[in-house]
This record gives C-alpha cells, structure tokens and sequence, in this order.
C-alpha cells in the first residue's frame, strides 16, 4: 500500500505517521487476520478498543482513515470484495477542556524561569511568544532566527518515529505537518532579550567543543549542540511547572495559552490562525471559539455605559 499508492503522493511525515501506527496499534490486533477475513465488525471493535484504551479521538479517527484507504485500495487490486470500513461508526468525540495558564500561573512560571539558570528556559519564552509546537522548537536552528528583521522562520519539524521494520525509533527533521505550517513569525522584545542571552552562553560551550560541536546549531540543545527531541523538552518543562507547583500542565498548554493571550489582546482570528500554522481558520475557531466569546462579551461589556 505505502510503496504502490502513497510514497509518491503524500508527504514523508505522513508515512512515517502511518507506519507508526500500523507498528504500534494495527499490527498486533486486526493486523494478525488475514486480509479476506476481517469484517466490519472486527475494524468497529477495533476502534471501539482504542477509544476505550483512551487513545485521543483525533488519533483514532486518523487510523480509520488509514484502514479505509488501505481497504479501498485492496478491493482496487481485487484482493477482497468489500472495504470492511464501510459501515464502521467513529464513537462521538467527547471535548475535553483545553488547559491555559491563568494570567497569574504564566507570571509565576515566568518569574521563576526567569531566575533558573537551566539551559532550557528558553524554551518557556519561545513557546509563550509564538506558540510554537515542541517538534518545530526542537527543530529550530539559529539560521531560522533573524535578530535584524525581529522574526523566526518556522520551516521543519523533529520528531521520533518507529522504523518502518517496527524495530526500535530513530529521529527525522522534516518540512511542517502542513503547507501553513511554514510560516514566519515576528519576535516580540523580550523573545529577542532571551534568544541573545541564550545564544552568548552557548557560544562559549560551541568554542569550547571546537569540532565536536554539532554543525547545523540547534537553539535549544545539549552541550555539543545537537538536538533536544519533543518528549525531553516535556519533561524539562515538567521539572519547571513542579516547582511552581502548577497542576495539569504539559507543555503544549503554552500554545493554547500562547493562543488565549492572543485573542484576548485582540488579536484577529485569521492573523491567528497564520502564527499558529493551522491548516485553516476553522481549525483555529473550532478550537478557540470559546476564547473569541470571551472576549467580545468583555468588549460589548464596555458598552454599557451607554445605557
């Protein structure tokens, strides 16, 4: 299927994404059966497991897209008569509230990275400044950054994938999740303050590794330069909401709350929606309608001294 239908159609994040989950969640269940015997009522019970396992909505509903397209293409090739997907019901998706730091956890969390002498607390002021996703800061490279223009260009992403054997991962850089995820983004002051503070310190670490040090110069990065991968900026960020002690926090809240903040200094949805990369400004309102809301009942609030 990869090799006849999809290689030279889709994009190798894709592939990999589909590999992925074929090697951790089709492989050991329906992907045992042989291809004539699987029903629909094997592919919904399928599903329905995943659901139940409480693997995300999205996630599954993207492995049902998977197995269609596979199914269609085998009834194509004449190596069964009906796509056993036909008929298959996705579980309603139950919305789960998304987590944004209040104005006073983000001061907290600021005024405490602010004072860490961690290497990593750049990473706070990135994603809070722009919303970037961890793959896109674990991707950044200095020559993505222009002090003088005052923007980042957002161009790659770096994420952990399982070989396509489905023995063991390994790491691949590749363009953005989608054709609006290559964007440019304009610093604000203190991003800039932070990224020159951050670079003088690991200028001397680059001098001091001499040829050791890895040449594509990551931003965020361990002593010899090379690449700090998405599930370890989580738990660095980890480490900084503990002592903090806020609750219910992962890493990627910094987007939404990136996003909230956004919104509620009145930023336009469809400005938004172009920092964020979202593939289209429904994507950005499905997701921060109830920011929108917000703010104009704030906004048409002030009117009330007409009356």
């Amino acid at each position: 299927w990869t090799e006849l239908y999809k290689k030279k159609t889709v994009k190798m994040t894709t592939i990999y994404k589909n590999h992925s989950y074929y090697n951790s969640r089709v492989k050991n269940s329906i992907g045992k059966m042989y291809l004539q015997d699987i029903k629909t009522y094997h592919v919904q019970k399928f599903l329905n497991d995943l659901i139940d396992s409480g693997l995300a909505h999205g996630t599954v509903s993207n492995i049902r897209f998977m197995l269609n397209d596979m199914f269609d293409k085998a009834v194509l090739s004449e190596y069964i008569r009906k796509n056993p997907c036909i008929g298959v019901e996705m579980p309603k998706e139950v919305k789960k509230e998304r987590r944004v730091l209040t104005r006073e956890e983000q001061r907290r969390l600021l005024e405490y990275v602010k004072t860490s002498d961690s290497r990593f607390k750049v990473i706070v002021f990135i994603a809070l400044c722009t919303g970037m996703r961890e793959g896109e800061i674990s991707a950044l490279t200095w020559n993505d950054i222009d002090f003088e223009r005052g923007v980042i260009t957002v161009n790659k992403t770096l994420m952990r994938v399982q070989k396509k054997d489905g023995k063991g991962t390994e790491i691949k850089i590749t363009p953005p999740k989608s054709r609006k995820s290559d964007r440019v983004i304009p610093m604000q002051m203190v991003l800039i303050s932070e990224l020159k503070k951050h670079y003088k310190n690991i200028t001397a670490e680059k001098l001091l590794a001499g040829s050791a040090y890895d040449k594509k110069c990551y931003v965020v990065c361990n002593e010899l330069g090379g690449y700090v991968e998405p599930r370890q900026i989580q738990k660095i960020f980890k480490g900084f909401t503990a002592a903090v002690k806020l609750d219910g926090v992962n890493f990627h809240a910094l987007r939404h709350t990136f996003a909230t903040r956004a919104v509620e200094s009145g930023m336009d949805i469809k400005t938004l929606s172009t920092l964020l990369g979202h593939a289209d400004i429904q994507t950005t309102l499905n997701r921060y309608a109830h920011t929108t809301d917000e703010h104009a009942r704030n906004e048409i609030e002030k009117m009330s001294v007409l009356f």
